[in-house]
């Protein structure tokens, strides 16, 4: 299998409200757990020949750690990264980040 032949699949967006309407800028993603390889077709094309296609390969070896480790490495990030912006912590509980100027 080529890895340079091979693509994630995602989709994402920015939704701007909240249920009733309300301003409330979040993401909504959906990632499938492993990637895509565009196959060629196989055969002649006088006979029988199958199509090309893609074939998908499930991720191996993720496990509730892994994904754990991964969501705390990124809260953290994203927390860094908006430092002093940030002025309430009740969308990041445990949050040390509270105050801004």
């Amino acid at each position: 299998m080529d890895k340079a032949a091979l693509h994630i699949g995602a989709v994402a967006f920015i939704h701007r409200y909240g249920s009733s309407l309300n301003g409330h800028v979040h993401f909504h993603a959906c990632v499938v757990d492993g990637v895509f390889e565009e196959v060629a077709g196989v055969g002649d094309a006088d006979v029988h020949a199958s199509p090309p296609g893609i074939v998908f390969h499930p991720a191996t070896g993720i496990d509730a750690d892994a994904v754990a480790q991964v969501q705390t490495d990124l809260r953290r990030r994203i927390l860094r990264s908006h430092r002093g912006r940030l002025r309430t912590s009740a969308y990041f509980p445990g949050a040390r980040t509270t105050a801004v100027g």
